[in-house]
């Protein structure tokens, strides 16, 4: 495995592992890893990676009504908080979410969204202290995604519907931004 710089390395991981992008991503990061300790450096300053600009939320995941209650409590304290809101619950959790305002949420709607569930749920969204959603519909689903960022000028983030540079073009006329992690694209 050529270790020495990523531009040797990710063609190979790609090579060999093309089915897999948490393993690819795995050695990676791994590799990432070994050249800025042999450097001397932390990760950041070895790819020279500005500050973030956005925060990062504490997700809180699917359950009954009474499951998430506990884990809203056991959130307290983190200010961002992202609820995967698939199109069976969300009005339920929505109703309970009103009147937590020092909160920002954001909303994976987990690709199980349709226009008829969006439009019901938005009035509700709307309420809270609402940051963003993430990839409400199924992948590929683009004229829904920016029929939503338009009827309601919400910011929509793209999750499955980007996992490789290439995807990008295709995605800057209907998302706002896109959610990335190495698990998902195969590495840093």
């Amino acid at each position: 495995l050529p270790d020495d710089d990523s531009a040797n390395w990710y063609p190979y991981l790609e090579e060999v592992l093309p089915a897999s992008p948490a393993a690819r991503s795995a050695l990676d990061m791994a590799l990432w890893d070994r050249l800025a300790k042999a450097a001397g450096l932390s990760l950041k300053k070895l790819i020279d990676a500005p500050e973030p600009t956005v925060k990062s939320s504490y997700t809180l995941g699917f359950g009954d009504l009474e499951m998430f209650d506990r884990r809203l409590h056991a959130a307290a304290g983190y200010p961002n908080l992202k609820v995967l809101l698939d199109s069976k619950s969300a009005i339920e959790f929505l109703d309970l979410l009103s009147d937590q305002e020092d909160i920002v949420w954001r909303f994976d709607g987990c690709r199980d969204w349709n226009m008829n569930i969006a439009r019901k749920m938005l009035p509700r969204i709307k309420r809270v202290n609402m940051d963003l959603i993430e990839q409400p519909f199924a992948e590929g689903n683009f004229d829904d995604v920016a029929r939503l960022r338009n009827l309601y000028d919400v910011p929509i983030i793209a999750d499955e519907d980007c996992r490789t540079i290439e995807d990008i073009p295709v995605l800057a006329d209907c998302y706002s931004g896109i959610s990335l992690y190495p698990g998902k694209c195969g590495g840093i």
